[in-house]
């Protein structure tokens, strides 16, 4: 008998994820086939080691000092310095809006020319 190892069936079972009739038919299968004991014990044991890793691992807080440091630096940061970045966008957008004034206003002045009788 082939047992599917990517039987989430099995992977519920190792973890109590089951209803009464279907923890029913996964034991039944379990009684039938040495291979799906097999995978279960694989299930279990990466389960075992999952748990064991996630359980060792501690988790990553900043300190004290590194909470402080980034709290310094954010109060640094102050509208003036930000001011200083907008300025050369300023200066462009000013320049963009002279020539297009510009060039507006000798578009006017050529189709005057053209329209009046000379």
């Amino acid at each position: 008998m082939t047992i599917d190892i990517n039987d989430p069936k099995l992977t519920a079972y190792t973890l109590d994820e089951l209803d009464d009739a279907e923890r029913a038919q996964v034991e039944a299968l379990l009684e039938q086939s040495p291979e799906a004991t097999r995978v279960l014990a694989e299930i279990r044991r990466t389960a075992s080691m999952l748990t064991e890793e996630l359980t060792d691992a501690a988790p990553a807080l900043l300190t004290d000092a590194q909470r402080q440091a980034i709290e310094r630096q954010a109060a640094a940061q102050t509208p003036v310095r930000t001011m200083r970045l907008w300025i050369p966008f300023g200066a462009a957008a000013s320049i963009l809006l002279m020539l297009t004034v510009i060039v507006e206003t000798r578009n006017q002045n050529m189709e005057q020319r053209l329209a009046s009788p000379s």
